[in-house]
C-alpha cells in the first residue's frame, strides 16, 4: 500500500513539473512569435 501510494505521488509530482516546464516553454514561444509577427507588421506598415 504504501509503495503504491509513493509512486501514485511521485507520478503527480512528475507530471505537474512536466506541465509546468512545457507551459513555460510554450509560453516563450508565444511571445517569440508573437514579437516576430509585431516585427514584421511595423516593417510592413
Amino acid at each position: 500500500m504504501e509503495i503504491g501510494h509513493k509512486s501514485c505521488f511521485h507520478f503527480l509530482f512528475a507530471f505537474a513539473v512536466l506541465t509546468i516546464v512545457i507551459g513555460h516553454y510554450t509560453l516563450k514561444m508565444l511571445i517569440f512569435i508573437d514579437a516576430i509577427v509585431f516585427q514584421d507588421n511595423l516593417s510592413t506598415i
